[in-house]
């Protein structure tokens, strides 16, 4: 024991200002610079998470780990608030009160931490980015923080838009503040560690009011003395070593919840809750299946419903109508399940009459474009390039578009992530076309769409959620299916007790395909979506204000309607054909969200995945318009460019002018043409090639909504 009576600011790294003997028998823990000892963090195999999104004894955002070599900067993550570099909202502990149901989904059981504490994590985590994207830090560091960043931003997006059960919100709320703290910890580390470090300077009696770490090893414990590092170290228990006062080592629990989180967040086959800390390197392991399982969201697959072969014989578009629910009108077949077939016009049928709900006929003005004279089928908006009454495309998506129309017609349906535009804009005798509209002859007439609008306003909100959330069942529906959920019947029918159909047996199988068909969108309405059948007297809300059924007629909500179904669809078909084409199954997570944010930089800055759901503040910046100052292509029309051809140049076949318009340069007013033709041409064609269907064009955002 040394002589003086009291211990020293800091004392050898051998000796201990403090001592603990924890759980060991024939070792101690020891500090040369701080006043308790906390309890050691035994390794395992199994890192839990708790109820309040901590990981207990190894959450190293609030408690010191073992140091380990490469990830130094775990220890310099700050120990206690320090506004306004380190907000105090990321110590805040959380609790299912700070949860709030949202009940504007239509069902019960999710919801969003509070606004408040959104709003406090949300500005913490600016700061935290901000202050390491405005230091510079060597080149190792600056790739590991911006993997911090790049889960950060998608773990905020998490947190923001997509509503989830109490347990889920809170970890997701947990894992804004712990990787904010790393970020924090990251620039201290850079900013003063690494100075001290290669500094012959003690400075010891600077202790830094960080997290610090337990060292096993001599030469760590003397480095983090001498540079002031909260440091603990674990050596043998010898009548030589010199100790000031023994403590009792406080237990992690002591400011922590130590009830584990149900249901578990992480869950692995080999350890059904957590994952292994046997090495080094758990805790980047952890950081990264933590990120995944609370913030890995992504769309599903694009690709075509599964329907059987029709018999060669039987024409494809004469089928049978089921009479007995009187839904023949709602819910229509799917599309065509033949093999494209090229059109015989010594075998051409007569014209049909066009009827209410049908597109233009063939030889009808407005429906001139995308069509040939040897077509007589009617046209259809998945197949032809068919223009609204409701608003102009971008001239650049209009040339593309009709140079591919018509779509040959694949053996099954297509699928749409979001309700396909074409069937809200049409007119009806409540939702008539407003007087504003610029091409009234190119309206279709069809009296079901007031009820598609005012039911899409029941549960769009559903419809957003489900895009991101598997459970919800969030593959893309075939038109039938969508013209089924904007009809709203969801009862459930049981067909075993109709008389059995009637027609050749083929007509039979069909029409039974249909009544299952039927039953799985309503059971899924019904069922998943816990959602009623819709009600002309069933309140529905509007942006926050109540919208009777002849309130669709309103021009803000067609606006408003049409423009998100357009934008909502485009964003979600060029992200998920980018999978398609780029992604790679061997890609981290970490790696897929890098691309996703390179997608999402098309409309707006670099983000995640759930940008494809738009704010409605939107601007009306001209991304696809071709306007010039000058004979200088607009600033957000060049940007747009050139984003969007950094996404194309990694598809096979890209063109080498865009390729070019993405690695940069100037672009005159004729390179800027001919690039963007060249882009949009090229993503329209690879669009169709892989999903036998036109893509949903952008349009531009609603003047009535400025």
């Amino acid at each position: 024991m040394p002589s003086r009576a009291t211990a020293p600011q800091v004392c050898d790294y051998r000796d201990a200002k403090v001592a603990s003997r924890d759980i060991f028998d024939t070792m101690v823990i020891t500090s040369p610079n701080m006043d308790y000892v906390p309890a050691y963090p035994v390794e395992t195999t199994i890192v839990h998470t708790y109820a309040d999104g901590m990981w207990g004894q190894h959450e190293y955002s609030r408690f010191p780990q073992p140091f380990v070599r490469g990830r130094w900067h775990l220890a310099c993550i700050p120990a206690r608030p320090c506004p306004p570099d380190v907000p105090a909202a990321l110590w805040n502990r959380l609790s299912a009160k700070d949860w709030r149901e949202d009940t504007s989904i239509g069902f019960s059981g999710l919801g969003h931490m509070t606004a408040e504490l959104q709003e406090d994590l949300d500005h913490a985590a600016a700061v935290a980015i901000r202050r390491y994207e405005e230091y510079d830090v060597p080149d190792n560091v600056r790739a590991y923080g911006n993997m911090l960043v790049l889960i950060l931003r998608q773990v905020l997006d998490r947190m923001r838009h997509l509503p989830a059960a109490p347990s889920v919100a809170i970890a997701v709320a947990a894992h804004v503040q712990r990787v904010a703290l790393e970020l924090c910890g990251l620039r201290t580390y850079a900013e003063v560690l690494v100075p001290r470090t290669e500094s012959s300077v003690d400075f010891s009696a600077r202790v830094l009011p960080v997290v610090g770490g337990f060292a096993r090893e001599a030469s760590d414990a003397a480095l983090f003395t001498r540079v002031g590092v909260p440091t603990w170290y674990l050596q043998p228990l010898t009548h030589q070593l010199g100790v000031w006062r023994v403590v009792e080592s406080q237990p992690w629990f002591a400011s922590v919840s130590r009830e584990e989180m149900n249901p578990p967040i992480y869950q692995s086959l080999a350890s059904m809750v957590g994952v292994g800390n046997l090495t080094g390197n758990w805790q980047q392991s952890m950081l990264l299946a933590v990120s995944k399982q609370v913030a890995g969201s992504h769309l599903a697959a694009l690709a075509f419903a599964e329907v059987p072969e029709v018999p060669r014989e039987e024409s494809p578009m004469k089928r049978p109508r089921l009479e007995d629910d009187g839904e023949g009108l709602h819910l229509l077949m799917r599309s065509s399940t033949s093999a494209p077939v090229a059109h015989d016009p010594k075998k051409s049928r007569r014209r049909r009459k066009r009827g209410k709900g049908q597109p233009p006929t063939p030889d009808s003005p407005e429906a001139a474009v995308g069509t040939s004279a040897s077509s007589a089928l009617p046209l259809h908006p998945s197949k032809s390039y068919i223009p609204s009454a409701w608003f102009d495309d971008y001239s650049v998506w209009e040339k593309a578009l009709k140079a591919v129309s018509p779509v040959a017609r694949p053996r099954a349906s297509a699928l749409y992530f979001y309700p396909p535009p074409f069937l809200l804009d049409a007119v009806s005798s409540i939702a008539p076309l407003d007087p504003s509209a610029p091409y009234p002859a190119r309206a279709r007439t069809d009296e079901k769409i007031h009820r598609y609008l005012h039911n899409f306003a029941r549960i769009r909100r559903f419809l957003c959620i489900r895009l991101f959330d598997p459970s919800l069942s969030h593959e893309p529906l075939t038109i039938a299916e969508w013209r089924a959920a904007l009809w709203g019947d969801y009862l459930i029918r049981d067909y075993t007790f109709l008389p059995k159909p009637k027609g050749s047996p083929s007509d039979v199988k069909r029409i039974q395909r249909l009544q299952k068909e039927r039953n799985e969108v309503r059971r899924f309405f019904s069922r998943v979506a816990q959602l009623r059948s819709y009600r002309e007297d069933e309140p529905v809300l509007w942006q926050g204000a109540p919208l009777p059924l002849d309130g669709v007629r309103d021009l803000l909500l067609r606006a408003s309607v049409l423009w998100e179904c357009h934008e909502i669809n485009f964003r979600a078909e060029l992200m998920a054909l980018d999978t398609l084409l780029v992604h790679k199954s061997t890609w981290q997570e970490v790696h897929r969200w890098e691309r996703e944010a390179v997608v999402s930089a098309v409309w707006g800055p670099p983000s995640t995945v759930l940008s494809v759901l738009p704010a409605h503040n939107a601007d009306s910046e001209l991304r696809w318009a071709c306007k010039f100052v000058a004979d200088v292509p607009h600033t957000e029309a060049v940007r747009t460019l050139r984003n969007f051809a950094k996404v194309l140049m990694r598809w096979p076949g890209c063109p080498e002018q865009v390729v070019g318009v993405a690695n940069g340069g100037s672009l005159s007013y004729s390179d800027f043409m001919q690039s963007q033709a060249q882009a949009v041409d090229f993503y329209v064609r690879q669009f169709v090639e892989h999903y036998s269907r036109l893509p949903v064009p952008p349009i531009a955002f609603p003047l009535v909504l400025k």
